[in-house]
C-alpha cells in the first residue's frame, strides 16, 4: 500500500515536470558551427556590451546532478544509480537544457530508481532529524521540510508550501507507520518538479533571478551539484550581485575538490577521448590493448588535465602543446618508455617530444582510430569541428567500403585514401584527409610508429580553407598541436564550446555577440587559464539581459 500510495505521488509529480517541461519551447540546434571554409565571426560587427535575451527556461537535471545531490542531501545513502544513464545528447554536450526531457523509459527508470532509494534516503533523514525518531507532529515535520528543502528545491519555500509538505510527511507516517511512512515521502519530494528541475524564471517584472536561482546555478555549472553552505549563506547575504563575487564562487566550486571534475568532464565531452575504453583492437595487431591498458590511458588524459591546471598555465594553448605526459607502468609502452622506471600503479609525470598536448594523446587516438587501423577522415573531422567550429558533411549513402591497407594497391592508409582526391570526393574530403593523414606517425592504438606494414610512415600534413594563419603544411600529430595552439581561429571556438557546456545553452540569437563580449573580457588572450576562461563565461551569462544586470 505504501508502494502504491508512493508511486501515486511519483507520477503526480512527474506529470506536473513532464507538462511545465514541455511549454520550454526551445530549439534544439546545436550552436557553434560554421561553413567550411568560413572564418568564425568574420562578418560578425558587435558593438562593447551588446547582447540578446535569452529566453526562461526550466531544465531537468542530469544523470551526474541527480546522483550528486541525492548522495549530498542524503549523505548515509551508499548507492545511488544514474536514472538517465544511456540518454543520447542533444547538441555538443551531455547538458544542453533543450534535450533534458522525460520520456517513457526515462520515466519507469526514475521511479524504479526512487523506490529503491527511498527506504536508505529515509533513514539518513532519521539520522539527520532525532524528531523523526520519536513522534511525527508537526513541529516535527515543519522542522524536517525547513532544513531539508533549500538543499532540495534550492530555494526558501513559502509559508504555505511548508505547511503542504510538512502535511505531507505527517500523514504519511500517521498513515504507513515507519520508516515506510518517511519513504513515502522521500519518494514523492524527489519526483517533484521542484527537486527534478532547475529553474531560471527570475522576478516577473524585472527579470533578475533571485539569489537562490543564481546560487543554484552557480553550483550546478560548477559542480553539479546543490549550492554548499558557503554559496547558500552568500545568496542570503546579497553577496551575489557583482561579477567579480559570482566568479570567485564560480572558482571556488569548481577547484574545491582539488580534482577539477567540471574541466575532465568537459575535456571527455569536447574530445571524447574516454571513448577509447569502450573501442575494441585486433588483438593480433595491437596485444598491449585491453580494456585495463584503455582505462589506464584515459586516466593519465584527466590527470594531465589535473596537472596542467594546477601547476602549468592552464591555458588552451597549454593543453594543445604541452610536451608533458602522465603515464605508469602498464602504458610505458606507448611513449617508448622503460616500464622499469616507473611504479606500479602510480601515474607520473615525464616528457615525450613525439607529443604535444591532447590531441597526441594515445586515449584520444585510441578513440579515434578503428579496430584494426587509424582513421585519418575521422580524426579530420573530430578536429575540423571541434577545434575550428566547422561543419563538415555527413557522408551520402551507398557510399562502397574502400579497399582494406593489407592489399597489394593500397599497402597504406595514405595510399588507400588517395581515391578521396577524385572531384566527387575531394569537395568534402578535402577539408579532412589532409589533416588526419598528418597523424601517421601514430597508430590505432596512439603508440608511436615509424613504419606500416614495412612501409615507412608519411606523416605530412595540411590544414587549409581556414582563411586564417594556421594554413599550410606541417609534419606529425604535435606539429598539428602546435600550430592549432597558436592561433585566435582555434582560441575563438574553444570559447563557443565552453560556453555551450558552462551554460548548457544553446544557439540564441545575440550568442555570437556574447561571445565576443567574452573574448574582451578575457583579453582575447590564448595564454588565458580555462578556469577564468569558464568564470568569464559563467558571469558575462549571469550579467546578460537574460538574468539582469550584475553590479561591475
Amino acid at each position: 500500500m505504501a508502494k502504491l500510495k508512493g508511486s501515486l505521488y511519483l507520477l503526480m509529480g512527474l506529470i506536473c515536470a513532464l507538462v511545465f517541461n514541455q511549454c520550454s519551447g526551445f530549439n534544439a540546434a546545436q550552436f557553434g558551427s560554421v561553413s567550411l571554409g568560413s572564418n568564425i565571426f568574420s562578418s560578425i560587427q558587435c558593438k562593447v556590451g551588446e547582447s540578446t535575451s535569452f529566453p526562461r527556461r526550466a531544465w531537468r537535471l542530469t544523470g551526474p546532478q541527480y546522483v550528486n545531490t541525492i548522495k549530498s542531501i542524503f549523505p548515509s545513502v551508499q548507492t545511488v544509480n544514474n536514472p538517465f544513464k544511456g540518454e543520447a545528447a542533444a547538441g555538443a554536450f551531455s547538458n544542453n537544457s533543450n534535450g533534458l526531457n522525460l520520456g517513457k523509459l526515462l520515466t519507469e527508470n526514475l521511479i524504479a530508481e526512487n523506490e529503491k532509494l527511498a527506504p536508505a534516503a529515509a533513514a539518513s533523514l532519521q539520522q539527520t532529524y532525532s524528531c523523526l525518531n520519536g513522534t511525527v507532529d508537526n513541529a516535527c515535520a515543519t522542522t524536517v521540510i525547513k532544513g531539508l528543502t533549500p538543499h532540495l528545491f534550492r530555494r526558501v519555500l513559502t509559508a504555505t508550501e511548508i505547511n503542504s509538505y510538512a502535511q505531507f510527511l505527517v500523514t504519511s507516517v500517521a498513515t504507513y507507520g515507519k520508516p515506510n511512512g518517511i519513504s513515502t515521502f522521500v519518494q514523492g519530494i524527489l519526483l517533484s518538479p521542484n527537486f527534478l528541475f532547475r529553474y531560471e524564471i527570475g522576478d516577473r517584472t524585472t527579470g533578475v533571478l533571485d539569489p537562490y536561482e543564481r546560487a543554484a546555478l552557480i553550483s550546478y555549472s560548477a559542480a553539479d551539484n546543490v549550492p554548499d553552505e558557503e554559496l547558500l549563506a552568500a545568496a542570503q547575504s546579497g553577496a551575489l550581485q557583482t561579477r567579480e563575487q559570482v566568479k570567485n564562487q564560480f572558482i571556488r566550486l569548481a577547484k574545491k575538490s582539488g580534482r577539477y571534475e567540471l574541466f575532465i568532464d568537459f575535456f571527455r565531452q569536447y574530445l571524447h577521448y574516454d571513448a577509447a575504453t569502450s573501442r575494441t583492437k585486433d588483438a593480433a595487431m595491437f596485444p598491449q590493448f585491453n580494456a585495463n591498458v584503455a582505462q589506464a590511458l584515459v586516466n593519465e588524459t584527466d590527470a594531465l588535465i589535473v596537472e596542467l591546471l594546477k601547476s602549468g598555465t592552464g591555458s588552451i594553448k597549454e593543453f594543445l602543446s604541452t610536451d608533458m605526459i602522465m603515464t605508469q607502468q602498464l602504458t610505458a609502452g606507448f611513449y617508448n618508455q622503460n616500464p622499469g622506471s616507473f611504479q606500479n600503479g602510480v601515474i607520473s609525470k615525464t616528457r615525450d617530444a613525439n607529443r604535444a598536448g591532447l590531441l597526441t594523446q594515445p586515449s584520444f587516438l585510441a578513440s579515434v582510430g578503428s579496430q584494426a587501423r587509424t582513421s585519418p577522415v575521422k580524426l579530420g573531422a573530430l578536429i575540423r569541428g571541434s577545434l575550428l567550429c566547422t561543419h563538415v558533411p555527413e557522408a551520402p549513402p551507398g557510399i562502397p567500403q574502400l579497399e582494406d591497407v593489407s592489399s597489394t594497391e593500397y599497402p597504406t592508409q595514405r595510399a588507400r585514401l588517395a581515391v578521396h582526391t577524385r572531384p566527387a570526393c575531394a569537395s568534402c574530403h578535402k577539408y579532412m584527409d589532409s589533416i588526419g593523414l598528418g597523424f601517421e606517425n601514430f597508430d590505432a592504438v596512439g603508440a608511436i610508429r615509424t613504419t606500416e606494414n614495412g612501409y615507412p610512415v608519411n606523416d605530412s600534413g595540411a590544414i587549409s580553407y581556414t582563411n586564417s594563419e594556421i594554413d599550410g603544411s606541417f609534419n606529425g600529430g604535435a606539429a598539428l598541436g602546435r600550430k592549432l595552439a597558436s592561433s585566435d581561429l582555434v582560441k575563438t571556438c574553444f570559447m563557443q564550446r565552453s560556453y555551450l557546456y558552462v551554460t548548457g545553452q544553446v544557439n540564441e540569437a545575440g550568442s555570437d555577440c556574447f561571445i565576443q563580449n567574452v573574448r574582451r573580457a578575457s583579453q582575447s588572450s590564448v595564454n588565458t587559464d580555462v578556469v577564468q576562461v569558464f568564470a568569464e563565461i559563467f558571469a558575462e551569462f549571469l550579467v546578460s539581459p537574460r538574468f539582469g544586470p550584475l553590479e561591475n
